[in-house]
């Protein structure tokens, strides 16, 4: 066996573990590659073409965020139109993939219900 043949554990099955997640849809989304300050205004203007964000917490560390679209419609339709035509904040990159949370739960200190 050549080195650059890979076994069912580590080939396509693994990375496929590792990658499928993203592509099951969820009304959840993970954006990265954020700028360090983006705003909640910044956020929700990618969004709100697509429907209603009911909730929207940002990693401010991590460059990420996750929003709650109102359905799950709502958050397939933004994440096939961006698919085609990457969104910028600031002249930056983001990307938008499905969260594999199902909804997003807070505590009240923390809640960024919109």
């Amino acid at each position: 066996m050549s080195s650059a043949h890979l076994s069912t554990v580590d080939g396509p099955e693994r990375l496929c573990v590792s990658g499928c997640a993203q592509h099951i849809p969820s009304q959840v989304l993970h954006l990265r590659q954020l700028p360090v300050d983006v705003s909640e205004q910044e956020l929700l203007a990618l969004a709100l073409p697509f429907g209603r964000v009911t909730k929207l917490i940002t990693v401010r560390t991590k460059h990420q965020a996750f929003l709650e679209m109102a359905s799950e419609e709502a958050a397939v339709t933004m994440v096939n139109f961006y698919a085609s035509a990457p969104p910028t904040v600031r002249n930056q990159p983001v990307f938008i993939q499905y969260s594999t949370h199902r909804e997003l739960k807070t505590d009240n200190m923390n809640n960024q219900d919109i």
